[in-house]
């Protein structure tokens, strides 16, 4: 298991990622399936709020129509890019499984967690 902070943009239903490189990618490249978490910091039960997101991935090469798309999304410019001493690496991660937990549901009578499923 390996859990990195990283900033995300979510374009056309897929979340893209960015970075330099490192461990993260030995585990992508063994396995492409992870999960994405967003969450509120926790101050009570009453205030609970947090996305679990669980899905496959695909690695992206500056050459990809998705990697330039992505960048162009995130405010990355290919000149910003060209210049950068290191190649930052675009990370795809499609959505299959989502859980939201919050306290929110409760006061609707509903479960606090709920799930969605892509089949």
């Amino acid at each position: 298991l390996r859990a990195t902070p990283i900033e995300y943009v979510f374009v056309g239903q897929k979340l893209y990622f960015f970075s330099e490189g490192g461990e993260k990618f030995i585990h992508l490249y063994r396995n492409p399936r992870a999960a994405f978490a967003v969450f509120d910091a926790f101050t009570d039960t009453a205030h609970l709020g947090g996305l679990q997101i669980e899905g496959s991935v695909r690695l992206l090469e500056p050459d990809d129509p998705a990697y330039q798309a992505a960048a162009a999304a995130k405010g990355i410019s290919e000149k910003r890019l060209a210049a950068m001493a290191v190649v930052l690496h675009g990370i795809e991660f499609t959505p299959q499984r989502m859980t939201f937990v919050w306290s929110g549901f409760a006061k609707r009578k509903q479960p606090l967690r709920q799930t969605w499923c892509i089949l």
